[in-house]
């Protein structure tokens, strides 16, 4: 995704869908996106993460 913007309104289409759907497993996957829903717009926003962070813990 480009931005937050069309994360977000990718994330709340595909939600829509599934929830509309009768698929439990896809329920329950929608259910976590909208838990983590902040995070990854965010990363889609800045396209960074914790990968070095991760690597200096395995340092130590």
């Amino acid at each position: 995704m480009d931005s937050k913007e069309a994360a977000t309104s990718c994330l709340t289409r595909r939600c829509k869908e599934v929830d509309e759907g009768d698929c439990e497993l896809f329920k329950k996957f929608a259910r976590t996106v909208k838990v983590h829903w902040h995070g990854i717009s965010n990363f889609c926003e800045m396209a960074i993460d914790n990968g070095i962070v991760k690597g200096i813990n395995s340092k130590i």
